[in-house]
């Protein structure tokens, strides 16, 4: 399906896990629902109406074309199928930090779309972030990809400088 450029511009849209999963929510209603929402045109088309499925028209808009399906356009089983094997596809960064920037990273805001963004660019690849809250620290975070792990976080930071 989608080249390696196409699966970048895809996670790059979707970014996070939670974001994701509300989209594969989408493909899945979509899928079920799909002979009920879709209008036939007057040129014999399938029209489809995407107000109800923001992630997907999200997806539609900035895609347009390049995924097999044009915005207004009906989703086909083929495209639902082959959008939700390529999101799976995609590797997760999990990144744990404080409940506060938990909170901020999945409220829709400036400030998290520039620190996902931030953090997407740093791996150079197809990634989405999985962010988890945990109380193991105060301040910080910890990265987490492909079986590497990287403890960015203030308690690591005074253990070392009290136990060096």
């Amino acid at each position: 399906m989608p080249s390696d450029e196409v699966l970048k511009k895809l996670a790059d849209i979707v970014k996070t896990d939670h974001r994701r999963n509300r989209l594969l929510v989408e493909l899945e209603e979509v899928a079920v629902s799909k002979s009920k929402i879709a209008q036939t045109s007057q040129n014999g088309e399938k029209n489809f109406d995407y107000k109800n499925y923001p992630e997907l028209a999200n997806i539609a808009k900035e895609l347009n074309g390049v995924l097999g399906i044009t915005f207004n356009q009906a989703p086909t089983e083929e495209f639902i199928e082959n959008l939700k094997s390529e999101l799976v596809k995609i590797p997760e960064l999990v990144a744990e930090c404080p409940a506060r920037i938990y909170e901020l990273m999945n409220n829709p805001n400036p400030d998290a779309s520039h620190l996902l963004d931030q953090i997407i660019s740093t791996v150079k690849e197809p990634v989405i972030v999985a962010v988890k809250p945990t109380n193991a620290f105060v301040s910080g975070t910890s990265l987490s990809y492909k079986g590497r792990y990287v403890d960015l976080s203030l308690n690591r930071i005074i253990k070392d400088m009290i136990y060096a």
